[in-house]
């Protein structure tokens, strides 16, 4: 299963407060012995670092009463989004967002995330406490 990248993830968390880490699915980014970013399901136990990995699923889940729409624009067959920034990239937005700010990424994992993180910015989501 893909999860959005490393320093996107660690943001989120940041911002969102969603630290599922000890579902037994859940997947973490963690330092391997020689200091790259790996993913692991964390049913290996929760180490100090890791940080908490977002797969589509999960993001899509958190984000439902917000009406979040993903796609991949396509630069043969764009439509009417005729944005060259985007061709070739999945976008992620939401019915109330203005389509200058929509996130493109070449993920949907990390378009997703980044709709997230933009939605904490700017108040529409607020950081859960537990």
């Amino acid at each position: 299963m893909n999860v959005a990248s490393q320093a996107l993830c660690e943001e989120l968390v940041e911002l969102s407060g969603w630290r599922e880490l000890k579902s037994v699915s859940a997947k973490t980014w963690y330092r391997n012995g020689i200091g790259e970013w790996c993913v692991e399901t964390a049913y290996h136990g929760v180490f100090k670092g890791q940080i908490q990995a977002y797969d589509l699923g999960y993001l899509l889940l958190k984000l439902r009463d917000q009406s979040p729409t993903i796609r991949y624009i396509d630069a043969k067959n764009p439509g009417l989004l005729d944005l060259k920034r985007w061709y070739d990239k999945w976008i992620a937005y939401v019915p109330y967002q203005e389509q200058r700010v929509y996130p493109y990424a070449n993920s949907p994992e990390d378009a997703v995330c980044m709709l997230a993180i933009h939605l904490f910015e700017i108040g529409i989501l607020a950081k859960e406490v537990k």
